[in-house]
């Protein structure tokens, strides 16, 4: 049985003739065979039937070369000579399939919830979902049940594993819709102080007319005996007072003094460090970390991964402000803050501010 690969092979022979009738009568089979002139040609054989066609070609008073193999047995020479580097390649793909049941990189890629992410990364921790935790392991529903008793704000969560990456996605309880009852007494109340200048009755019966000022929390449409539910619509005039207050001195960080970089690995949870000097930096710096993971993205990911500290020692200096742009930046925060309070169904008609300063502090006030 052949193995499929091939031999190319030249022979130069004074009879050529009667070395490829030998071949034949050798059962030697000879494919591709091309005549380069009247004592040469070139052809190819089965690997196995090399070492007899050579013999003949001596025996016949001619001259053997081989000039290429190809196929698996050219392979497996290849392949012998490099034995470490195949042993190591083999080994590298041995733990690149095992590093890939474990979780090297856990991260929340969809949270739509006021839950932070850390909070909920410490909560998966704790149920054994965390960096190089065995993912064949896991139980989704016993996680699943587990993650949402432990924080009731969230309605799904779901830790989805591929190549040693886990993304979590959770989504946020949404609170049932309010049944409505047209049974139950219900009335219409100011949410704030003002004078009224129109009321709408759908159902209920009205209990203030255009003109009158009312506060908050007062009952403006009440429901009835035959209208229980009261609905209606009450336009007023109310006015509001906002306050914000910014320092006119401001500190403002000047570098000291040449960035110092340390380099480090990250083996799973732990940091080893690979640069020389002290690790002890002082207070007044910035610092910055880049991480660079060993991973090729949709195929696998690797517990090591290379980082970079850049640390920026400063100073701080006390700078003065622009009264200008300061209460042009306050005048901002209370219209943004203002239009939060009115909603949708507010207009402001008229606004008015007012600028007080003591020197250190300046204080804006609007009144709308």
């Amino acid at each position: 049985m052949t193995d499929g690969g091939r031999v190319t092979a030249r022979v130069a022979a004074p009879l050529l003739r009667d070395y490829l009738n030998r071949c034949a009568a050798e059962g030697i089979e000879l494919q591709n065979v091309r005549a380069e002139d009247f004592f040469t040609c070139v052809f190819s054989l089965r690997p196995e039937d090399a070492s007899r066609a050579e013999k003949l070609a001596y025996r016949c008073g001619g001259e053997w070369e081989r000039l290429k193999e190809s196929g698996l047995p050219r392979l497996r020479r290849r392949v012998r000579r490099r034995v470490v580097l195949c042993a190591g390649a083999a080994l590298l793909f041995v733990a690149l399939c095992a590093a890939s049941l474990f979780v090297w990189d856990i991260r929340v890629t969809e949270n739509d919830s006021t839950v932070p992410d850390a909070e909920i990364l410490r909560v998966l921790a704790e149920q054994g979902v965390g960096v190089g935790s065995f993912a064949p392991a896991f139980r989704a529903e016993r996680i699943r049940t587990a993650a949402l008793c432990a924080l009731p704000e969230l309605s799904f969560l779901a830790v989805n594993v591929r190549n040693g990456r886990a993304e979590v996605t959770v989504r946020a309880l949404r609170e049932p819709p309010e049944i409505w009852d047209s049974e139950r007494k219900a009335n219409v109340v100011a949410t704030a102080s003002g004078l009224v200048d129109g009321v709408r009755t759908l159902a209920g019966n009205a209990l203030v007319k255009r003109g009158e000022t009312v506060t908050a929390g007062q009952t403006l449409i009440e429901g009835t005996a035959a209208e229980p539910h009261a609905r209606g619509e009450v336009r007023a005039y109310t006015f509001r007072e906002l306050t914000a207050s910014a320092p006119l001195t401001a500190w403002e960080k000047t570098p000291s003094g040449a960035a110092r970089r340390r380099f480090f690995l990250l083996l799973g949870q732990k940091q080893i460090k690979i640069s020389l000097g002290s690790s002890i930096f002082p207070l007044t710096c910035d610092k910055i970390t880049y991480v660079w993971e060993l991973s090729v993205p949709g195929a696998f990911s690797l517990p090591v991964k290379l980082a970079e500290e850049v640390v920026q020692p400063f100073q701080l200096t006390a700078g003065e402000r622009e009264a200008e742009t300061v209460r042009l930046q306050l005048e901002e925060a209370l219209q943004t803050r203002l239009a939060e309070t009115l909603g949708e169904n507010g207009q402001v008609l008229t606004e008015h501010f007012t600028v007080c300063s003591d020197g250190a502090l300046l204080t804006v006030t609007l009144r709308a």
